[in-house]
């Protein structure tokens, strides 16, 4: 009986186009890798530069600091692969998974954005 629902729910996610959006959406996906770029090469000002008004204003601080734990495994060599999408408060969520070549611990990377600008950042 176990199987069967298991196979039932597969077929329901099949059905109900959730295969059909797998492929990440292409500009957020530029938005994700200019934002690890920036977050390598320790640019503040280009990894805020396509944020919204709140997100500009983060400060510089707390950039460097979680750059500087980060920038390391990034210029070691990553592969980023999107894992999904949702809405949440308006904004669009893409889900991330960063693969380092390190052969660490991976990372889930979350971007959101509305209106093309990017309001929200973070990589667990």
């Amino acid at each position: 009986m176990k199987l069967l629902r298991c196979s039932l729910l597969a077929a329901l996610f099949a059905l109900s186009g959730f295969a059909a959006h797998a492929a990440a959406p292409a500009g957020e996906k530029a938005q994700a890798v200019r934002l690890l770029s920036a977050i390598a090469h320790n640019d503040f000002a280009s990894f805020v530069a396509e944020g919204d008004a709140q997100f500009r204003q983060m400060p510089r601080d707390q950039f460097a600091q979680n750059g500087a734990q980060l920038a390391p495994r990034l210029n070691g060599g990553y592969e980023i692969a999107f894992l999904g999408e949702l809405k949440k408060e308006g904004f669009h969520v893409t889900l991330w998974k960063l693969t380092f070549a390190d052969g660490k611990d991976d990372a889930l990377f979350v971007l959101s954005v509305q209106g093309g600008r990017v309001g929200g950042f973070n990589i667990e």
